[in-house]
Order: structure tokens, then C-alpha cells, then sequence
């Protein structure tokens, strides 16, 4: 994980840049990586992503979230079309711009309809949010 005081340069890191457009794009841009068979995902903070206050916007923070759980619940679920039913999060520290924060999602479990999902957010190894939610395995279109 690197230091949240140093510059970062994910790519050189092993990181990839994101696909995804849509909302995604017009906030991240999001990386991805593979770490023991899971997927993670990182966001460098920019000022675009602040509150009044200087730290990341909770709204952020949430939508980052939804993006990274769900992505990783369809990971794990190819060819099947998931949308989040619920999601919930718990602030515990902040990061200003310049910090890259990461997000570590784990599958909890899943039904023939539901996946559980929940992840840690964190920046330099200290712990910012956590997050637990619900995906919807849907019909495909």
C-alpha cells in the first residue's frame, strides 16, 4: 500500500485504469488491480472530490463504493446482470487531495438472487470507511 504522503503513481505500481465510463469517468478517474485473486480498486483524491472542509465528500466515498462492491460482485458472477438494492457506510477518518485511497471488497456470501457484499476503505494503511450492501442478480434484457 504507499505512503498517503508520498506521490503516487499508481500505474507504475501495477495498477490499471478503470474502463467503466458513464458517472464513473466524470469522477475518477478509478484504477484496478488483482491481488490474491480479488479485485481492488484506487482513487488518487482531487479537489473535485472534497467537501467544505477539505476531506472527501462522503458522497464520494459512497458512490466509489457502489462502483468497486458491484463490480466486484459481478466479477464473480459472469454474464449476470446485478443492481444494488442497498448500501450502507461508516466514516471513520478522512483523506485530503493527493491521497490515494483503496478499496478492498469481499463477497460475504450470496443466494440465487442476492449477492452480500461489504469493504474496507483505506489510504497509507489507515482505515477511512467501510461499507456493506446488497446486490440484485437480475434477469438479462
Amino acid at each position: 500500500m504507499p505512503d498517503a504522503d508520498l506521490v503516487f503513481d499508481p500505474a507504475a505500481a501495477g495498477w490499471e485504469r478503470d474502463g467503466e465510463g458513464g458517472f464513473m469517468a466524470l469522477i475518477g478517474p478509478v484504477w484496478t488491480r488483482r491481488d490474491d485473486g480479488g479485485l481492488r480498486f484506487g482513487l488518487e483524491v482531487a479537489a473535485q472530490h472534497l467537501n467544505r472542509d477539505g476531506q472527501l465528500h462522503g458522497g464520494m466515498s459512497l458512490a466509489f463504493f457502489d462502483h468497486a462492491l458491484g463490480i466486484a460482485a459481478a466479477d464473480a458472477n459472469p454474464g449476470v446482470r446485478l443492481v444494488t438494492i442497498q448500501l450502507g457506510s461508516h466514516f471513520i477518518g478522512g483523506a485530503t487531495a493527493g491521497k490515494f485511497i483503496e478499496i478492498e471488497p469481499v463477497i460475504e456470501s450470496q443466494t440465487q438472487s442476492l449477492v452480500f457484499m461489504r469493504g474496507r476503505c483505506v489510504s497509507g494503511g489507515r482505515l477511512l470507511s467501510t461499507a456493506e450492501g446488497i446486490w440484485k442478480k437480475m434477469r438479462a434484457r
